[in-house]
């Protein structure tokens, strides 16, 4: 009898510690700021708070992250300037800034759903605002760490309305992401929410190919190109996908620019993006349509040698690998070399004419020089 005994005692204890499981399971509460109207208070210019969406739930009507669950801070802002939000850990960690009192209602400001570490962002906070940020997850490692950082002053060209002036092509431009943000209504550049954007605006003088590219900074930069005149109902015409041929000497390769078809007088946007919402510099070369040729220009030397009855006349054109035609008084065309000699030249005043013919500029106006041949010595004529 004492076997079936312990079977039964071993059933026993088996069911007992199920049972033990399913009530530990079912009295887990969930986060204290699972609610919106729970959210945890925050302020300062640098937080770092602990936290776990280990059982919280997604309420109806939040924006959604894609996750499946969610807590929520309340963060004030004491004053203005740029805040960068970050999360630490390696959970798939999404996260939201929003405005508004309803979680049914709110606005977003910024986000990002990279997952823990690479979702960070940045946004223009104005003093005396709420800031509504929810933590959201879906992954088996729910524990983050929240930071919050007030970064500093923006750059002037951080607002589309407030883009830095591009005069002219062909040459360098320095910009900085630092303490950059997006912008209520801004696109996803190259298709992506990075998040730290920068604006130039360019005007060029000339249509044909254009480009710009990346040539030394901290980063790779995402480029886009934008014509419109309103920074939430931009046409997007052009963005570094897979990036162009920069100059050799430049340390990031081109990688990051993209080329587009100018035309004169259009105003084109330029946003300067960094990936993951990084900041850092960047020295950019904007590349323009180079101007239609010129005509082609003959040009005779200011000296021509004479040497009894020969002249020795050297020519040149503004174009290499220009083609001559030379006459000599009323003489023919014909094809000539510079220099071009020519011998047994009667006594007097002489005519010489040549042009010059290019594929690039065709073929010039005709250059005359008149020069003289002088009787010997002792002879008079």
């Amino acid at each position: 009898m004492r076997p079936v005994f312990v079977r039964s005692f071993g059933a026993l204890a088996l069911w007992a510690g199920l049972l033990l499981v399913l009530c530990g399971t079912a009295s887990a509460a969930p986060p204290a700021n699972d609610a919106f109207s729970s959210a945890i208070e925050l302020s300062g210019d640098h937080v770092a708070v602990l936290g776990s969406t280990a059982e919280a739930t997604l309420e109806t009507g939040e924006p959604d992250l894609g996750a499946t669950r969610s807590v929520w801070y309340r963060w004030h802002a004491e004053r203005s300037g740029v805040v960068s939000v970050r999360c630490a850990g390696w959970g798939e960690i999404k996260l939201g800034v929003y405005t508004g009192t309803a979680v049914a209602g709110l606005t977003e400001v910024a986000t990002a759903r990279a997952g823990c570490p690479e979702s960070l962002f940045a946004f223009r906070a104005a003093a005396g605002r709420d800031y509504q940020i929810a933590v959201a997850g879906k992954g088996p490692e729910p524990e983050f760490e929240l930071l919050i950082e007030r970064t500093g002053d923006p750059p002037a060209n951080d607002d589309f309305d407030h883009a830095t002036q591009v005069l002219s092509g062909n040459g360098p431009i320095r910009v900085t992401t630092e303490g950059a943000s997006r912008e209520p209504g801004e696109p996803w550049h190259a298709g992506s929410p990075f998040g730290s954007s920068v604006w130039l605006r360019w005007t060029p003088q000339r249509s044909g190919p254009a480009s710009i590219f990346p040539c030394e900074g901290t980063f790779h930069p995402a480029i886009e190109v934008f014509t419109g005149q309103v920074v939430s109902s931009l046409a997007s015409i052009g963005y570094g996908a897979g990036g162009i041929p920069g100059e050799g000497n430049c340390s990031l390769g081109g990688h990051g620019g993209t080329g587009f078809p100018a035309v004169a007088g259009q105003t084109y946007s330029i946003s300067v993006d960094v990936p993951k919402g990084l900041w850092g510099w960047a020295e950019l070369f904007l590349s323009e349509a180079m101007p239609p040729p010129g005509p082609s220009i003959a040009r005779i030397a200011p000296r021509i040698k004479i040497h009894g009855d020969r002249a020795n006349i050297r020519f040149s054109s503004n174009y290499g690998g220009s083609a001559f035609r030379c006459a000599l008084d009323r003489g023919a065309w014909k094809s000539c070399r510079s220099p071009k000699t020519y011998r047994h030249l009667r006594v007097g005043r002489h005519r010489f004419s040549v042009v010059a013919e290019s594929a690039i500029g065709g073929t010039s106006e005709p250059v005359v020089r008149a020069f003289r041949i002088h009787a010997p010595k002792g002879v008079r004529r």
